[in-house]
């Protein structure tokens, strides 16, 4: 059952590097107050997952099998950044 709810929730994030990254109000005002370096690490991770997500949706004609690959890549960052 969790792995299910963690199943979809990786695909709806996925769905999200189609756009441009940008860091908004919301966004910096969670970031306040953590360590730069984590900071870094996800900023990181936001590039490379956006322009991931478009050089694949120019290649693959499922944009499914793109978001899976993007949110199979986003499992790999977090559970990265858990375990450092």
């Amino acid at each position: 059952m969790i792995s299910n709810h963690l199943r979809t929730q990786l695909i709806e994030s996925a769905w999200a590097y189609q756009h441009r990254p940008r860091v908004g109000a919301q966004i910096a005002r969670r970031q306040h107050g953590l360590d730069p370096q984590v900071v870094a690490r996800a900023w990181a991770a936001q590039l490379r997952l956006c322009g991931r997500f478009r050089r694949l949706s120019t290649r693959k004609t499922s944009r499914n099998v793109v978001v899976t690959a993007i949110a199979r890549e986003l499992a790999g960052f977090l559970w990265a950044e858990l375990t450092a």
